[in-house]
């Protein structure tokens, strides 16, 4: 009899335990393992799902909590919670979900979004039963601010527990986020400035921005309502060579890149580019390219200038402190901090400027006059062999004529241009062309400058290279008497001619 009784008893523990509804509920948790950017603001974190591994049922106020910690819950526009019971999901859109306010999902379980975690409340009146390996929890679409402590090749992982432990977890935690470079920028071409006196010339210079490494997503984009942008910044420029354009050269099929409406003049003279992606490739790895122009400004550039610096980054950051309850609504862009990639613009200045000095001149009506002859060499191409030391590369250019009288006085300038034509040997524009000779009088150029008579040096500086001269004083009608005199060929300093500018004097 005792022990059929012993029997009995031990029969029916058995059947309770058998009991799925007095039996705890454990779960696994798997997760997806996206790329992220570590200056993103609203980083897309990997998918969360915690399925039951066999049946019971969760105790009545349990609540499991999924901690993102340090990272801050920046966006829910496309995120989702959903509970799958008895092999039926229900899913909520967290968009709708208030700031720290539970709301429902199904069978009295709530979810609460916080600053850092997220919260299912189970609830109070009786307990949840969960049918093994199909019924679960998810996430899914959640965004997150990791740029205050993410680092290149660490992970973010999402720890999970309950308070009353009814719902345990095999393995509680799980990474959501690896954290990888997201953007490249190389530099092609070399900014090559040929130096005049006067005028401005312009340059270019190519920037290829690219998605690093296996990161396909890295140019994610919310379309053309609220684009991605990249900023590029220059810095480093020589004086007196500014940015003044960019244009996106051709674009692979599926990627649009295009300047951001707000770019304007005042823009590039800041040295910034911002660019707007509105479409891209999600599982290829999409690269663009960006020729910028520059322009120098009339005047002397300084010869050998280091390198100036291009730099990128994916923009816009947040204005605010991105919670999502100000981030999450429809058709915000994905936000970043800056982290600058950068490159270098290797600069070049070519000297095509000569300055001519002649000693000694004079004009003294009904005694004495001075010629002067002005050849432009380049452009001599000579069979066999081209004239040693001579360019080869034809240069048109005008010329600066500077009086400096004797005993000293105001120095008279004078600029070669379409008004402003004297001598022979010029072309329409107040140019010499390569080959040609330019032959004026010393008379002519002083009473431009309002000289009844002068004496004294004469300096000419020419828009081209290789420029050489001989002047020759001689009675007024070159008859009798002339002797002529080759000009020095003078070294160029940086600021020789840097208080003049194209004009003056006309």
């Amino acid at each position: 009899m005792k022990l059929a009784r012993v029997l009995i008893l031990t029969l029916g523990l058995v059947m309770v335990a058998a009991i799925p509804s007095l039996a705890n509920v454990p779960f696994t948790t798997s997760s997806t393992l996206n790329q992220m950017a570590p200056n993103a603001e609203t980083g897309l974190a990997g998918n969360i799902v915690m399925t039951a591994l066999a049946g019971g049922n969760v105790a009545a106020s349990e609540i499991i909590n999924m901690a993102f910690s340090p990272s801050v819950i920046s966006s829910l526009t496309d995120a989702t919670a959903t509970v799958t019971l008895g092999g039926v999901a229900t899913a909520l859109p967290l968009a709708l979900v208030p700031y720290a306010t539970p709301q429902a999902i199904v069978a009295g379980i709530t979810v609460t979004i916080n600053p850092s975690n997220i919260v299912f409340t189970f609830p109070a009146g009786g307990v949840t039963a969960f049918a093994a390996n199909t019924d679960n929890i998810q996430i899914s679409g959640l965004r997150l601010d990791v740029h205050t402590f993410a680092t290149v090749g660490s992970t973010l992982n999402v720890t999970i527990s309950s308070v009353l432990g009814s719902a345990t977890v095999t393995n509680p935690t799980v990474p959501v986020a690896l954290f990888v470079e997201p953007i490249t920028v190389t530099e092609t071409g070399t900014l090559t400035y040929l130096e005049y006196f006067t005028g401005t010339v312009n340059s270019t210079a190519t920037v290829a921005i690219a998605e690093a490494g296996s990161f396909t997503n890295a140019f994610e984009t919310q379309g053309p309502v609220a684009p991605t942008k990249v900023i590029l910044q220059v810095t480093g420029l020589p004086t007196g060579i500014a940015l003044t354009g960019a244009v996106v050269n051709a674009l692979p099929a599926g990627l649009v890149v295009v300047l951001d409406a707000t770019q304007s003049p005042a823009l590039y003279a800041a040295g910034t580019v911002i660019l707007d992606i509105t479409a891209q490739n999600a599982n290829l790895l999409d690269t663009f390219s960006v020729t910028l122009t520059f322009s120098s400004s009339a005047g002397m550039l300084a010869l050998n200038p280091p390198p100036a610096s291009i730099s990128a980054t994916l923009a816009p950051a947040a204005l605010v402190p991105p919670l999502y309850d100000v981030e999450n609504l429809v058709g915000d862009s994905d936000l970043y901090a800056p982290r600058l990639k950068s490159a270098n613009i290797p600069i070049t200045i070519t000297q095509l400027a000569t300055a001519l000095l002649s000693v000694f001149n004079a004009w003294l009506p009904g005694d004495f006059d001075t010629g002067f002859a002005i050849a432009n060499t380049t452009g001599y191409v000579v069979t066999p062999v081209n004239i040693a030391g001579e360019n080869v590369l034809g240069q048109t250019g005008n010329i600066i004529v500077v009086l400096y009288p004797q005993g000293g006085g105001t120095p008279y300038v004078y600029t070669t241009g379409p008004s402003n034509i004297i001598g022979t040997g010029l072309d329409s524009s107040g140019n010499l062309d390569p080959q040609g000779t330019w032959t004026v009088l010393l008379s002519a150029l002083a009473q431009k400058g309002g000289f009844t008579s002068f004496v004294g040096q004469v300096m000419f500086f020419t828009n081209f290279s290789d420029a050489h001269g001989v002047n020759f004083v001689s009675d007024p009608n070159f008859a009798v008497h002339s002797e002529g005199y080759p000009m020095l060929v003078l070294p160029l300093a940086r600021n020789t001619f840097g208080d003049f500018g194209p004009g003056a004097g006309e």
